[in-house]
């Protein structure tokens, strides 16, 4: 093989790493520490909320594509147990609570119009999902992240028609809250707590029965 078309292929076969590398990514940590996201380095990322705003509002984005992540305080969820408010979204929230969020967060202009939505409740924290067609009718992707006194939206889009599904995808299971672990913990233990109370209550009625079918035999 010649120096010429060894040289080739090297260049070549970096090239092909270069364009499948990862990009850098950038950690925004939540003003008021209750979470992080990561995004592409080269993605700003600016607070859009005003400080008399209920929800801390963010935006990471070019000119082409943007996500908005908004904050929320959930009063009715303040306070409450991990495990409460964790099964409390298991089950998916609906498509009129997703239209009620993009449009009271005006993400497209009160024109986003959700075409699907589930939830992901194979993971420790239940992950709520939804697709949209936006005010400029291209492709919207959303997600919600719960944790006991906030809720999390984000919601990703192009302006063009390149697809970055993937990189919204990355900004979307970033997502971590700052106290996951020790919820997850007390979590945890309330679970284990509650199948011990239930085996002993099975238990209980099962010897109760016994009990009733000896008394039946004499």
């Amino acid at each position: 093989m010649s120096k010429r078309l060894i040289a080739a292929t090297a260049f070549a076969a970096l090239s092909a790493l270069a364009a499948h590398a990862q990009p850098a990514l950038r950690t925004f940590t939540d003003p008021q520490n209750r979470f992080t996201i990561q995004h592409p380095a080269d993605w700003p990322a600016d607070v859009i909320s005003r400080p008399t705003d209920p929800a801390l509002g963010i935006a990471v984005g070019i000119a082409d594509a943007e996500c908005k992540v908004f904050a929320a305080p959930r009063a009715d969820s303040a306070g409450k147990p991990a495990d409460v408010v964790r099964r409390a979204y298991q089950t998916a929230i609906g498509r009129a609570e997703w239209k009620k969020a993009a449009d009271g967060f005006n993400v497209w202009n009160d024109r986003g119009m959700v075409t699907e939505d589930g939830v992901d409740a194979t993971r420790f924290w239940p992950v709520q999902t939804a697709s949209f067609t936006t005010d400029s009718d291209k492709l919207g992707f959303a997600v919600l992240q719960a944790r006991p006194g906030v809720d999390v939206w984000m919601f990703c889009s192009s302006y063009d028609n390149r697809d970055r599904k993937p990189i919204f995808d990355q900004i979307f299971t970033s997502f971590v809250g700052t106290n996951d672990a020790a919820l997850q913990a007390e979590a945890e233990a309330a679970i284990a707590q509650r199948s011990a109370q239930e085996a002993a209550a099975a238990a209980a009625a099962a010897a109760a029965a016994a009990q009733k079918n000896q008394k039946k035999k004499r």
